[in-house]
């Protein structure tokens, strides 16, 4: 998969080094778990099939993409004390987190999706308390 995300973004115009950034990013958030990299290039696909984004941009998608899977796969093993909220305040805020090492606009592209996913979190919790009275 990851051969065809190369040849895809190869295609659409990105110099060879754009191209590495951008694979290099999606094996750097996937943090050597092979379905987190196979759905993120999955999703980056979509990403340069239907819409003309930066580096920065899918970058960013890279990487939030696997943070959404980690928040899932934290929350299926704890549904009932798993911190979802509080994961989303902190998500890119931490030290060690690599994408700050490729540019600051991916870090920002990310941050703010994390923002958007904590947003999207505390509205659905809102609803389903509303259902419950």
């Amino acid at each position: 998969k990851l051969q065809y995300l190369q040849h895809t973004l190869s295609r659409s115009y990105r110099t060879e080094e754009e191209v590495m950034m951008v694979l290099h990013a999606v094996k750097e958030a996937a943090n050597g778990d092979p379905n987190k990299e196979a759905g993120a290039v999955d999703f980056l696909l979509i990403l340069v099939n239907t819409m003309e984004l930066d580096v920065p941009a899918l970058i960013g998608a890279a990487f939030h993409y696997c943070t959404c899977v980690i928040a899932r796969e934290h929350s299926a093993a704890a549904p009932h004390s798993f911190p979802e909220t509080a994961f989303w305040d902190h998500h890119g805020m931490d030290p060690g987190e690599t994408i700050k090492y490729y540019n600051d606009h991916a870090y920002i592209i990310a941050r703010d999706a994390a923002r958007l996913k904590r947003t999207e979190t505390v509205a659905g919790s809102a609803a389903y308390s509303s259902n419950d009275t």
